[in-house]
């Protein structure tokens, strides 16, 4: 039988994988990867929405930006990048695996992608986390990219605190 702290953190690495699909789905492929590759790029393409307010690239990059509260910074794009392999791993759909990807380093990506975005979060949206954790937020007042993006890296910290206390019975 499952104890509560494997419990906790099976439901939250769920949710997790969950909300980092949806984030990368909501914002769209390209936009995922010039955030972590290009974000200059995104960041332009945010401002120029009101020229062009159909256009769904600049809707996809607005969005992203404002998930991100304004700026798209390096821990951000590293965020997004450990997003994208927690949803690409065993635990999300399985497309890369924890051992036996070639490199040695992106082994070690793989495997602690869950804990480098939870430290990531905790962090710098620790005062959305506890919104979270407490049941504060009010979702309705964000974009969806927003609520998933922090209700992801909420996960991440979640679902770290439990393998660490399940890894001191």
């Amino acid at each position: 039988m499952a104890t509560l702290w494997t419990q906790i953190r099976n439901l939250s690495a769920t949710v997790l994988v969950l909300s980092a699909l949806f984030f990368v789905l909501s914002i769209g492929l390209g936009t995922t990867y010039d955030v972590v590759f290009d974000p200059e790029t995104v960041e332009a393409n945010a401002l120029a929405l009101p020229s062009d307010p159909t256009n769904q690239t600049l809707i996809d990059a607005n969005e992203a930006v404002e998930a991100f509260g304004g700026d798209i910074d390096f821990v951000e794009r590293i965020g997004v990048l450990g997003m994208v392999l927690i949803a690409l791993s065993p635990l999300g759909l399985g497309a890369v695996k924890y051992r036996g990807n070639g490199a040695k380093i992106i082994d070690q990506a793989v495997q602690y992608a869950v804990p480098i975005v939870a430290l990531i979060a905790f962090i710098t949206l620790s005062d959305a986390i506890m919104e979270v954790i407490n049941g504060d937020r009010v979702w309705a007042n964000f974009n969806d990219a927003t609520n998933a993006w922090v209700l992801g890296n909420a996960m991440a910290v979640v679902s770290g605190i439990a393998s660490f206390l399940k890894g001191r019975e």
